[in-house]
């Protein structure tokens, strides 16, 4: 059989074009292709497998372009079994939220973790969140300041621990509109949910390290929004672009109609919103009482 190179990947027999070695099938379109030839010609996808690093950024690249340009591809082929071009669905959810976290950080805006005067100003719990803070600090031989860093940090490690518990909820959610819709299992409720919170996290980083620069230049020119508008700014474009992904993506996973579609995209993308706002709460309770 001669030697296996270390670091390569063998594909079965159908997609290495039979055992004559004549040709190989493109693992995104399974079209026919020529047995030298190193791209697809039906939609150029690089042949797989690649060796080492190369196959890594082959998977990466085709995983991330389906989840940003082709909304609910990426379950419908897992649900499909084809998941070997592709990066598994909860290492690129816990990926980008890695990549998410580190954005927040430079940016300085966030959704899921929020400065301890944002909590104390500006929010529907801001008084009973002021109380706690309040008491808190009468039992505790902290100032202020020391209280607010220690805070920060221990409400960033919260939040990065605990965003991977969203998505089974709209697992939940999603199984709730659409079970009677496309046969989907339950597995294929929990992996949409994976693939829906990756890319939020991701347009969520993307859009924060656009509007952060923004933000600095109105301050510049000495045009401060104030945070309640700001606010308001960012969860419109959010739920926009959250409501029209979900919409995309669950007709090509669940193949529901365009008006059921609709409608569960309006109660959803509620429904993360709240989530959001509500992980954010839940945050910041815990993280008060391990100060």
């Amino acid at each position: 059989r001669g030697p296996r190179h270390r670091g390569t990947r063998r594909l079965p027999a159908a997609a290495r074009g039979g055992v004559n070695g004549a040709g190989w099938a493109c693992p995104t379109c399974a079209a026919r292709c020529d047995a030298a030839a190193r791209h697809c010609s039906a939609c150029g996808e690089q042949r797989l497998p690649l060796p080492g690093w190369r196959f890594s950024l082959a998977r990466w690249r085709l995983t991330l372009r389906c989840l940003v340009l082709q909304p609910g591809r990426l379950t419908a082929d897992h649900a499909q079994g084809r998941r070997q071009p592709y990066v598994p669905p909860l290492s690129l959810f816990l990926a980008i939220n890695v990549v998410f976290f580190v954005a927040q950080s430079l940016s300085g805006l966030s959704v899921l973790s929020i400065g301890l005067n944002s909590h104390l100003q500006g929010q529907r719990y801001s008084a009973l969140a002021s109380d706690m803070v309040a008491q808190r600090l009468a039992r505790r031989p902290l100032d202020r300041e020391r209280f607010e860093d220690r805070f920060a940090l221990q409400q960033q490690t919260l939040a990065k621990a605990t965003a991977i518990v969203m998505a089974p909820l709209l697992a939940l959610a999603s199984w709730a509109c659409f079970r009677r819709r496309g046969g989907a299992t339950g597995r294929t409720h929990l992996v949409f949910a994976l693939h829906f919170y990756a890319f939020v996290l991701l347009f969520l980083t993307v859009f924060f390290g656009l509007l952060a620069p923004l933000l600095g230049l109105l301050q510049h020119w000495g045009h401060v929004p104030a945070h309640a508008d700001l606010d308001n700014f960012a969860t419109a474009i959010e739920a926009v672009v959250i409501g029209s992904y979900f919409y995309l993506a669950a007709g090509r996973v669940f193949g529901a109609g365009r008006l059921w579609r609709l409608l569960a995209a309006v109660v959803l993308v509620f429904a993360v919103l709240w989530t959001l706002y509500l992980h954010r709460f839940a945050i910041f309770l815990a993280t008060v009482w391990m100060v």
